[in-house]
């Protein structure tokens, strides 16, 4: 049995909501010399998001390296990538508090409010900048 429990409401509560997260959706092609070449386009979009896993650093001998999680309950459709009218994606990124994160798995959350999904992302690799 499904649970029968409706918490739109909660959902998109403006004191329980985040509303400045961004999206990033690339479109990619192939380019000059075989190349992917991905043409990215970003929008802003509101969900709950919530620590899938906390942030941990792994040491190895080569190099050290943080590893951290979110969940995001949206109902922005977010994507792991796919092909869609013969144009292929690759996985959405999402920024959260200036941090970049690549979307890994999306399910339907429609079971607790109408069209939600619910989306596990990971942080991208830290670049030098």
């Amino acid at each position: 049995m499904a649970p029968n429990l409706d918490v739109s409401d909660i959902l998109t509560d403006p004191d329980f909501v985040t509303l400045n997260l961004t999206v990033k959706r690339s479109s990619q092609a192939i380019g000059p010399g075989g190349l992917a070449v991905n043409t990215p386009k970003t929008w802003p979009f509101s969900g709950v998001v919530t620590i899938a896993d906390g942030r941990r650093l792994n040491r190895s001998p080569e190099a050290e390296r943080i590893t951290s999680g979110i969940m995001v309950t949206t109902r922005e459709r977010l994507q792991t990538g796919r092909i869609v009218a013969g144009v292929a994606y690759t996985a959405d990124q999402v920024c959260w508090l200036g941090n970049w994160y690549t979307v890994l798995d999306v399910d339907s959350y429609s079971t607790y409010g109408r069209g939600f999904v619910e989306a596990l992302c990971a942080l991208l690799p830290l670049e030098p900048g």
